[in-house]
């Protein structure tokens, strides 16, 4: 169940954040979170058992992405990924369980660990194999949401001023 909703969008030129979406989200199938889901990510009861259902969640964030000019008809916009779990996997059964449809533009992706295994013919095992591949190094919490989004953006940096250009 998603318990966190993040999302930056920045400059496909620049690579600079432009704008970030983040909201946690109260569970409705699973209210209790697991000890082993917060250590995993950081993620305490007391920070979602106040937050709205994913549902309007989901709705705050489909108007964010409207509201940036991330999804009019004029824009060249892709969601980029560490991987395919959460919008091939997660996201749409999280909706199919609710009976929401998936916008369009979320049905597309890069998912960054397969750019980076076509630039480079290396397979990274995740977001810090690739850092470290990368010589990057990794800030924040791994499997925090909105953490994970900040290391991809440092990713993507750095695979463009490589040559390589994932956007």
């Amino acid at each position: 169940e998603i318990i966190e909703f993040p999302c930056i969008k920045i400059s496909a030129e620049s690579c600079e954040i432009e704008e970030v979406f983040h909201q946690y989200v109260r569970p409705k199938y699973h209210p209790v979170l697991t000890s082993f889901c917060t250590d995993l990510t950081g993620i305490t009861q007391e920070m979602v058992c106040n937050q709205p259902y994913f549902e309007e969640v989901f709705v705050n964030f489909q108007n964010w992405l409207e509201e940036t000019g991330a999804c009019s008809s004029k824009s060249n916009s892709i969601f980029v990924t560490s991987g395919d779990w959460d919008l091939k996997i997660m996201l749409p059964h999280q909706c199919e369980q609710l009976g929401l449809e998936i916008p369009p533009q979320m049905k597309y992706w890069i998912d960054i660990k397969q750019t980076f295994v076509t630039a480079t013919g290396q397979y990274p095992r995740g977001i810090i194999d690739l850092m470290n591949r990368l010589e990057l190094n990794h800030t924040g919490r791994l499997h925090s949401g909105i953490d994970d989004c900040r290391s991809i953006v440092s990713i993507v940096k750095a695979l463009v001023s490589k040559g390589t250009h994932p956007l």
